[in-house]
């Protein structure tokens, strides 16, 4: 049975996770310099490295604050640092930790009764994700004259004067 969460009355923290706070170095990634050459590790580049470790070292700082409930960007693997193109939807993107340590970011939150929220982006992906290709892939073939199949119509570009 599912459950309904009121919250309006819920004071939620919004947490760009990769800017929140790194518990895990292992994890890290660097950001880009303007010739977007990837940067190895540079003393003071603190961007892209939030985790799941670190947002759970910093539950009592939120939950201090005053805040109910935690409000995460997506989480799946995307290419982005804010993760809204996701290319997996049934993967943990791996610069937040693993699925254990997302595991535990929920008993966390809920042994101190904050409320977790994970957006979820389905009407949209990143252009990596498979479901993405397909319909890429139908596209082109549609293009060059060929026959889709009856899987592939299901992934075929709808034009707006065919809507």
């Amino acid at each position: 049975d599912y459950e309904f969460t009121d919250l309006r009355e819920d004071s939620i923290y919004f947490v760009i996770t990769t800017r929140f706070y790194d518990g895990d170095s292992t994890n890290n990634q660097y950001s880009w310099d303007e010739g977007g050459e990837y940067l190895k590790k540079t003393p003071g580049d603190y961007a892209w490295r939030g985790d799941f470790a670190g947002l759970i070292e910093k539950l009592d700082y939120i939950e201090d604050l005053g805040f109910t409930g935690i409000w995460l960007m997506p989480i799946n693997t995307s290419s982005s640092y804010h993760k809204y193109d996701v290319n997996n939807y049934y993967e943990i993107d791996p610069q937040y930790g693993t699925m254990a340590d997302f595991e535990e970011l929920i008993r966390e939150c809920h042994d101190r009764g904050i409320k977790l929220i994970i957006d979820l982006v389905l009407n949209h992906s990143g252009s990596a994700n498979p479901l993405f290709q397909k319909a890429l892939e139908a596209h082109r073939k549609e293009l060059n004259g060929e026959n889709l199949t009856p899987e592939e119509e299901k992934f075929k570009i709808l034009h707006s004067k065919q809507i």
